[in-house]
């Protein structure tokens, strides 16, 4: 959710215009100041932490873009030149993303638990939810989501088992005799 900006002082101004390395007009306008750990540039007016784009976007059109998210042509997260920013709703952002190839998925994702051999042996193994969620210690809603195609959409289904390690072969084993005790 964006914070609305509030009204600038011309110190305000200035000082984003110090933290802005102007070039041409086509030319990406790095920003020099603080910066989250995505590149984006940060800036705080009255106490507050804005986007540095945001800031950017409204200078150059003199209007709050709101619950919009503020875009990069130029795919340069630092750029706070006004003539490489848009705005867009939060589905162009997610698309924008996704075709710049920006998201994560998968187990680049911080939060992943599993990996690209565990979803192919999820999607081609013949066990039920409940003891591949206990096996990979994750829930049995995201066994069905993979299975379903939900997540992990962009791994392929393996035919079968044979094309995983040994290591797999031998977690299978282990599960089954686990599973019959």
């Amino acid at each position: 959710m964006n914070i609305p900006l509030p009204a600038l002082r011309q110190i305000d101004i200035d000082r984003f215009n110090m933290k802005t390395q102007q070039g041409s007009p086509n030319e990406c306008w790095p920003w020099k100041g603080a910066t989250y750990q995505s590149g984006y540039g940060m800036v705080s007016i009255k106490r507050k932490i804005f986007r540095a784009p945001r800031i950017a976007y409204f200078l150059q059109h003199s209007v709050d873009p709101g619950h919009l998210c503020v875009l990069h042509k130029c795919d340069n997260p630092k750029c706070v030149n006004p003539n490489h920013l848009y705005a867009g709703n939060s589905a162009q952002n997610v698309r924008d993303r996704v075709e710049r190839g920006r998201s994560c998925r998968g187990e680049q994702h911080v939060s992943a638990i599993l990996n690209t051999k565990d979803v192919r042996f999820i999607l081609a193994s013949p066990l039920t939810a409940d003891v591949l969620a206990s096996t990979f210690g994750v829930s049995e809603s995201t066994i069905r989501s993979i299975r379903a195609r939900r997540i992990w959409k962009h791994i392929q289904c393996p035919n079968d088992l044979g094309k995983h390690t040994e290591c797999y072969e031998n977690l299978l084993s282990n599960v089954q005799s686990a599973a019959n005790n």
